[in-house]
């Protein structure tokens, strides 16, 4: 299945709405053609979106594979942290182009959903920066360093068709299935269903339509037409022996008598059918090795056995010959010599003296010997021959045993693989709750303490988020980030670790502090505006009243794995908070380096704490270990299991 040019429209319009303000957080190979980008807001969920060169673009729920490289690495060098800007068609091209970033740093990914697909990366000046695959055919060039050019147009907008437009079908001894589909950018599901609508048979010529028969088509095409572009009329997926086949806005009239399901959106329609597809070819890539080794057994049991028929034939074709040899000895007694007249006459095919030699070739075997011998003494020598070919025929036949016994179990392994990948239900990706937008944990006594990341997110916590009933925290120092502690009675634990959190994630970690102070007030201690005649900067708050200090704070930051409605996830914060709420956990301290190999070696040490877990872990991307992290690297100082188990939930 792919995206047609209709459908496409209506689903950049929808993303358009919905990923207004998203950011690139990273993006991942799913295959050659496929990418996954995951794009976050401060204050909406995380989304993920799939471009696929072959299908075209959407919005899934769903885990999917993930691995770097390709067109994948070129992506993420181009766009990673840049703000997704717009999307747009044009107009009746499967053509989409994502707009990335402002002014010179302006990045277009340009999606070419035709011709084996391609995805393209400009500049704002449309040169190429990065591209998929080249391309050179006649009417552009698509290669690093060209402009990127259009193509030409492929059929008429459907959006724009008039009715007369419709009227030179009467000329053409085409059907009108194929008309429609050279004539028009519409896809074959879709002419099928113009013409189920509008009662007209796929394969009735062009000319033989009657001029009755042109208004009903038009005002057909219409309807569908504008009830694709309306989108959620009644979001279908077809199936066939309950795998998804199709994936339509409305329910089709061509496609009755299949099974179907309703959606609520044409997005999660198109996710449960594309997504489907990319599980399903991700399965044959996997399994790849597996069918060509079974291939390969395959063709030598064919060859062996071709081999084996070919001795059994050749074998007794000499003994038949190396007997015709001893009924004329017998026949002729005082024949002296061997004339190669008789040798011929007999079924050689070829018989020649060459040196002293007599050389002799009986049924494809070329044998030699004293040209002086009796027919007696050749024909011995041709049994043996015969022999020999039976001996191999005798050792192919175990051979063929073991193969074949090796290709009953590699297909059974296939099989049972098979079965299995069907039988998996794709993971459906969690609903973050809102307070995972930032940074966050719970303390020992199980309250939720919210942090922001930047100016904007610490103005988010303070302004949405935290009541009158909550404590707000701050470092002692500049470039801290402001927590909120939820609930109504925590004890001086909770407050004490609410309070080393902000100076884990304040500049204390940047600059190496082994100790920091910080400190807690009351939400209506915190002022949004400056008196008048101050000036307050933007992101700033003023603090009014006493503040309740807290000195002496280690700068030691935990990483753990929590559970979150039955899901592992990544938590950072203070070690003993982070310790009673984990299922296991390592301390780090502040050193110079990259935050990105700290990340690498927090999830290397937390998998080799875990057992069953650990495969669970593994899918975890590196990005949310480096989401969770102090700004700067880390040494591990400390590695241990936590206070809380783990148990994988059954989803259905």
């Amino acid at each position: 299945m792919e995206i047609s040019s209709i459908e496409l429209r209506y689903v950049i319009f929808k993303l358009n709405s919905i990923l207004a303000d998203y950011y690139v957080n990273n993006v991942y190979l799913i295959n050659p053609t496929t990418v996954l980008i995951r794009l976050h807001h401060s204050e909406k969920p995380e989304a993920r979106l799939v471009l696929s060169a072959a299908k075209g673009l959407w919005l899934t729920q769903y885990e999917l594979p993930k691995k770097s490289g390709g067109i994948a690495s070129k992506l993420r060098r181009e766009v990673q942290r840049a703000k997704l800007k717009r999307i747009t068609q044009p107009r009746g091209e499967r053509i989409a182009i994502l707009e990335f970033g402002e002014g010179s740093e302006t990045r277009k990914v340009i999606l070419e959903f035709f011709g084996g697909g391609n995805i393209i990366v400009t500049g704002e000046d449309d040169i190429i920066r990065s591209l998929m695959r080249p391309l050179r055919v006649r009417h552009r060039t698509v290669k690093m360093g060209e402009k990127y050019l259009l193509p030409p147009a492929r059929g008429v907008d459907v959006t724009t068709l008039k009715k007369e437009d419709l009227m030179q079908i009467q000329t053409t001894d085409l059907e009108v299935s194929r008309w429609l589909g050279r004539h028009l950018a519409l896809s074959k599901k879709y002419v099928e269903e113009v013409l189920a609508r509008a009662g007209i048979d796929t394969m009735t010529e062009g000319r033989r339509l009657s001029e009755g028969d042109i208004p009903r088509l038009f005002d057909s095409l219409k309807g569908v037409v504008d009830t694709v572009l309306k989108g959620d009329v009644e979001p279908t997926v077809i199936y066939r022996e309950e795998v998804p086949l199709d994936a339509a806005p409305f329910g089709l009239e061509s496609y009755q008598g299949f099974e179907s399901k309703r959606f609520g959106t044409f997005m999660e329609a198109l996710d449960e059918a594309l997504t489907y597809e990319l599980r399903t070819e991700a399965h044959d890539v996997k399994f790849e090795p597996l069918r060509s080794k079974i291939e390969e057994i395959g063709k030598s049991i064919e060859q062996q056995t071709t081999a084996e028929a070919v001795a059994r034939e050749t074998a007794e074709a000499l003994r038949k010959y190396a007997q015709r040899l001893q009924e004329r000895y017998h026949q002729t007694p005082g024949l002296q010599g061997v004339p190669i007249e008789l040798l011929l006459e007999l079924g050689a095919l070829s018989a020649v003296v060459m040196k002293g030699r007599l050389i002799i070739k009986v049924h494809g075997i070329k044998m030699d010997a004293e040209s002086g011998q009796s027919l007696m003494k050749i024909a011995s020598q041709i049994f043996g021959e015969a022999k020999k070919l039976e001996r191999k025929v005798s050792a192919i036949k175990p051979a063929q045993v073991k193969l074949k016994l090796e290709l009953e179990e590699l297909e059974t392994k296939l099989q049972e693989r098979t079965v299995e990948a069907e039988k998996e239900k794709p993971e459906v990706k969690r609903e973050k709750a809102w307070y995972e937008r930032y940074r966050w944990f719970q303390t020992s006594e199980g309250f939720l303490a919210v942090g922001g990341r930047d100016a904007s997110t610490n103005s988010i916590i303070l302004n949405r988020y935290t009541e009158e009933k909550d404590l707000v925290f701050h470092a002692d120092l500049h470039g801290s980030p402001f927590f909120t502690l939820k609930g109504q009675t925590p004890s001086e634990t909770s407050i004490n670790e609410v309070a080393q959190a902000v100076v884990i994630f304040s500049r204390a970690w940047k600059d190496e502090f082994s100790v920091a102070g910080a400190y807690w007030i009351h939400p209506h201690q915190v002022k949004r505006q400056a008196p008048t005649g101050m000036y307050l900067p933007r992101g700033s708050f003023l603090i009014q009243g006493s503040k309740n200090s807290i000195k002496s704070l280690k700068v030691e930051c935990a990483v753990g794995l929590t559970t979150l409605d039955g899901y592992l996830t990544v938590v950072s914060g203070p070690p003993e908070a982070v310790r009673l709420n984990s299922v296991a956990y390592v301390v780090l301290i502040p050193v110079k380096g990259k935050t990105s190999d700290t990340a690498k070696k927090i999830k290397s040490g937390l998998i080799s704490l875990l057992d069953e877990e650990a495969a669970y872990v593994k899918q975890i991307p590196i990005d949310d270990f480096i989401r969770v992290l102090p700004s700067g690297a880390g040494r591990i100082i400390l590695k241990r299991r936590g206070a809380k188990r783990y148990k994988k939930l059954e989803r259905s």
